[in-house]
């Protein structure tokens, strides 16, 4: 479909130099706007791909109306991501409260609590609390601490036992990942 190949051009430009941000913005809100005149339903995929970049630049502002207002857990993690780089946590947790309410009262698991929590708490400098959500978020998403790979969870706990300090931890965590000195290089940070 055209809207989608407009909005992967405008990513991979976005994405291969500052130069090519304006241009890649460009075609991603045309994909958007492209979308939206054959008369399709919005499609969260799109709005999230402008929107990653524009947080990626510090343009958090921009992304609260791409966002929308709807409760799914796309618009929900956007607008929660949004907050928490506007420092706004306190309605980044209220939103979140809002959507498990809701997710509970139509009879469905509220998925994705843990990870959009985990941005907030580290970001108060709870690295406890991070690491704990951290270990949560990871097995809602399947991750295997004995599968020999790094998943992105598991290098965020990773991250929080080296700002508890617990380096002694934090080395055996890596190793149990896959025994060897590349488990350690993936899991530090850059």
């Amino acid at each position: 479909d055209a809207a989608f190949g407009l909005a992967q051009a405008g990513a991979d430009r976005f994405n291969e130099s500052i130069e090519g941000e304006g241009e890649g913005e460009a075609l991603l809100r045309r994909s958007l706007d492209l979308f939206a005149a054959q008369g399709e339903v919005d499609h969260p995929l799109l709005r999230r791909l402008l929107g990653a970049r524009l947080l990626s630049r510090g343009r958090a502002v921009e992304v609260l109306p791409l966002a929308g207002e709807g409760m799914s857990w796309d618009d929900v993690d956007m607008r929660v991501d949004a907050l928490v780089h506007l420092e706004r946590s306190d309605e980044a947790d209220a939103l979140i409260d809002a959507y498990a309410r809701r997710r509970a009262a139509e009879g469905e698991e509220p998925r994705g609590v843990p990870a959009m929590r985990f941005a907030i708490v580290r970001g108060r400098g709870d690295f406890e609390g991070a690491l704990a959500l951290a270990r949560e978020a990871g097995a809602e998403a399947g991750e295997d601490a004995g599968d020999a790979r790094v998943g992105p969870w598991e290098l965020r706990q990773f991250e929080c036992l080296l700002a508890l300090r617990r380096d002694d931890e934090a080395v055996q965590f890596a190793m149990n990942q896959g025994g060897n000195g590349d488990s350690i290089g993936q899991a530090t940070p850059q």
